[in-house]
């Protein structure tokens, strides 16, 4: 659709409009691959997944490249352990 669009403006002589429309960002394999290992972390798969995953040799590898993502959730994780506890009702206070 778009490129019979492009070819439309082209041939109508609206070869300037197309040419000032913005390209989409240059993106590598490396970068969808960094991607979707960070993806697979941020929903659940342990690391020896991800790793079995990208064919990773060894899993402290996986663990150096990608290790801060998982510090974030465990932030997160602890956060949300943290709020709990403090709602919860104390021991001494159930009848």
């Amino acid at each position: 659709m778009v490129c019979s669009e492009v070819r439309k403006r082209l041939e109508r002589g609206g070869a300037s409009r197309c040419q000032t429309m913005p390209r989409p960002p240059m993106t590598g394999m490396h970068s969808l691959r960094h991607s979707a290992a960070t993806f697979m972390l941020m929903a659940g798969l342990n690391l020896h997944q991800v790793s079995r995953y990208l064919g990773h040799s060894q899993i402290a590898l996986t663990s150096n490249l990608y290790g801060h993502v998982l510090d974030q959730s465990m932030r997160e994780a602890a956060e949300v352990l943290q709020s709990k506890y403090r709602t919860s009702p104390k021991e001494t206070d159930v009848p």
